[in-house]
């Protein structure tokens, strides 16, 4: 495991706006909804309601993309694993232990799982036919 376990019981939460075609932007509607810290009852941040459209580039991805994407993420959550714990343990009050070696682990194995079978559809170049 290459993450750095540093505990961090008040980490800092660095955006609230969505990330979308690679720039954070608030939410359309403006709706938003508030994260409560379950130990302390205090406001963490407002998330929004209504972040995404139809349309995403995301839909027209070649799947094989997709894939090293996916790949790059997981590789991401690796990187900053101690941070993103640490939020979760933040929103939920779940222990760090657990947000670190189940949720986080489980996340990169997830998406690392689902990247090793992008560009495996055989039906993705429209020559088999029903």
């Amino acid at each position: 495991m290459s993450a750095n376990l540093k505990i961090d019981d008040s980490p800092e939460v660095k955006y609230n706006q969505v990330f979308i075609n690679n720039k954070f932007v608030d939410s359309v509607s403006g709706k938003a909804f508030p994260t409560i810290n379950p130990a302390t009852g205090e406001k963490i941040c407002d998330v929004l309601k209504e972040p995404f459209k139809l349309g995403s580039p995301w839909r027209t991805t070649d799947a094989s993309e997709r894939g090293r994407l996916l790949n790059t993420l997981a590789d991401l959550i690796e990187r900053d694993q101690a941070y993103l714990a640490s939020l979760e343990t933040l929103d939920n009050g779940k222990p760090f232990s657990d947000s670190f070696n189940i949720d986080l682990e489980l996340t990169k194995k997830c998406y690392r799982y689902y990247a090793g079978w992008a560009g495996q559809n055989p039906w993705q170049d429209n020559s088999h036919r029903w």
